[in-house]
């Protein structure tokens, strides 16, 4: 698992919570990086939620037959557009995922929420947290998350 994060102290949460290795994304040749880091050859599979150029040269770097989930755009930057040319001569699939879209089909939301509550209660997932807001306290929660001072899941705490 190769992953990918901005600073040394994210990179190092990366490799502490399993990945064998971590790249920052920042790398003149993210493309290059990311095949080095898999021995030289490219990825089968990316998982993507930056944007821009992490995302075309994440795209670059897969495999005949590999696949990209995009499903989120942190940099706010749009990636290039993707040429169906170039998915044909590598037999690469782009899918596109909005969570937004999983909750008109409760089942599927309802099971894969059951198989995260399963993994994380047998201690093969864990949450990370990075702050409990006061309700008073969402403008500063965006901009924490927005300037990437935050690493995990922040919770808006009605309560406080």
């Amino acid at each position: 698992m190769i992953a990918t994060a901005s600073s040394p102290e994210k990179r190092q949460l990366a490799l502490d919570l399993g990945a064998d290795v971590a790249i920052d994304p920042a790398t003149e040749d993210l493309t290059q990086a990311i095949i080095d880091a898999n021995d030289g050859r490219r990825v089968d599979v990316v998982l993507e939620m930056t944007g821009g150029r992490v995302t075309d040269q994440s795209l670059a770097a897969l495999a005949p037959f590999g696949r990209l989930a995009f499903y989120g755009m942190a940099s706010r930057e749009e990636p290039k557009d993707v040429s169906l040319g170039a998915l044909m001569s590598h037999s690469s699939t782009v899918s596109g995922f909005w969570l937004a879209h999983a909750f008109s089909k409760p089942e599927v939301l309802r099971q894969a929420y059951q198989e995260l509550a399963a993994e994380v209660a047998a201690g093969r997932l864990r949450v990370i947290s990075s702050g409990d807001y006061a309700m008073s306290d969402v403008r500063t929660a965006h901009e924490d998350l927005r300037a990437r001072r935050t690493t995990g899941k922040l919770v808006i705490n009605p309560g406080k």
